[in-house]
């Protein structure tokens, strides 16, 4: 299976802008039928908290048509109204190669350090949809902090986490751990696509990636923009999961596997 991820500078609150220039990446690229194309968070406003101007309908036109054109399966960062107290959701939406959602995820964990939470609620749903061959599990951004939904996906069988960013150069050496770390401890492939340049609050570096389930990273972006690829070997990740079933052996405190013997300790103040 093909998948590729695609890296560019979103330009702040322009969607036609930012709509023309992944279609002229992604032309581009000549990316064979089918491939998997994930983008970045909020990939056609920029990490803007303006739902006037940023929210959507759940229809995305645009990435309809751009995925039946292409004949690509298309991973679209956008926002909706609808949340609690008049906020919106942060959503990743997977569309077929014939324009059909097949699957819309909404962010289960708002970026509270950068005030995400006042203005869009948080999703409660791990989303888990065939997309060619595998099984994906599409994420955002502050979700790769939070191994516990990870795990409960690929718990579910999800072999591809397809996650969208805007993720800031300041944390960009905790963005390449804990990719490669999600991959490993989880024995799936993630294909990860950061934006660069700057908006009002940030700076971004990139660093988008493909990781292949023992954590090799299959290609790397760096702060360039462009469209990176790979070819996914998915006999080799079935087979790591039978011969070393990590996943097999797992134990938790839901199943009453594991209990909790701590003790307090607390300083004077």
């Amino acid at each position: 299976m093909h998948v590729a991820a695609v890296q560019y500078e979103i330009t702040w609150e322009d969607m036609d802008r930012n709509h023309d220039l992944v279609r002229d990446l992604l032309t581009t690229a000549q990316l064979p039928p089918h491939t998997f194309v994930v983008l970045p968070e909020f990939c056609d406003t920029g990490f803007s908290f303006n739902l006037d101007v940023i929210a959507q309908d759940d229809d995305l036109t645009w990435a309809r048509q751009m995925a039946r054109d292409l004949e690509l399966w298309l991973q679209v960062g956008y926002a909706t109204r609808g949340g609690e107290d008049d906020r919106g959701f942060n959503c990743a939406g997977i569309l077929s190669p014939t324009g059909e959602t097949v699957g819309t995820y909404r962010k289960i964990h708002p970026f509270s350090f950068g005030k995400e939470h006042r203005v869009f609620a948080g999703g409660s749903t791990v989303v888990i949809r065939p997309v060619g061959e595998v099984l994906a599990s599409p994420l955002i951004c502050y979700d790769l902090r939070f191994p516990e939904v990870w795990r409960i996906a690929a718990g579910e069988g999800a072999e591809v986490f397809s996650i969208g960013a805007n993720w800031p150069w300041e944390r960009s050496a905790h963005w390449t751990a804990l990719l490669i770390a999600r991959a490993i401890e989880n024995q799936a492939v993630v294909i990860a696509a950061n934006r660069i340049g700057s908006d009002p609050s940030y700076t971004y570096e990139g660093g988008s990636m493909i990781i292949d389930h023992s954590g090799a990273i299959l290609a790397d972006a760096g702060t360039r923009e462009c469209v990176i690829e790979a070819d996914l070997e998915l006999d080799d990740l079935r087979a790591w999961r039978q011969d070393f079933p990590a996943l097999r052996d797992i134990r938790s405190r839901q199943d009453d596997a594991i209990d909790v013997d701590a003790v307090g300790h607390f300083l004077e103040t």
